[in-house]
């Protein structure tokens, strides 16, 4: 399903939050080029594991990241923090073992972002 789901060109919104997915998240965009228009996209509610894959830094045009709520491990990547557009970006209630990385804190037009703990 996941090639398919990749191969949408257009597709700028993918939310499939909440539905028990258990898989990485490596996986779900393990194709070259996948999703080259994204804009948002929410996995959080789900059974993610493993880390945060560099990989995302590859969704040029994301916006929103909503990865709250699995149980994702390890440190998030800072070539994540390259997303020129990323405005928010979700990690809180995963099992995260360090600190966000400086360069979020650094990031031009970041507005809202959770870590390790809930956001106020």
């Amino acid at each position: 399903m996941q090639a398919e789901l990749g191969s949408l060109n257009k597709l700028q919104f993918l939310d499939v939050g909440n539905n028990h997915v258990v898989s990485t998240i490596k996986q779900l965009i393990s194709i070259d080029g996948c999703f080259p228009a994204l804009r948002n996209m929410y996995l959080n509610n789900n059974y993610l594991t493993g880390g945060t894959p560099a990989q995302l830094a590859n969704l040029t045009d994301l916006e929103i990241l909503y990865l709250s709520h699995n149980k994702l491990s390890g440190e998030t990547p800072s070539e994540v923090a390259r997303l020129r557009a990323l405005m928010s970006l979700y990690l809180d209630h995963n099992q995260f073992a360090r600190r966000i990385p400086e360069a979020f804190y650094k990031h031009p037009f970041l507005q809202e972002m959770c870590g390790r703990k809930p956001c106020k």
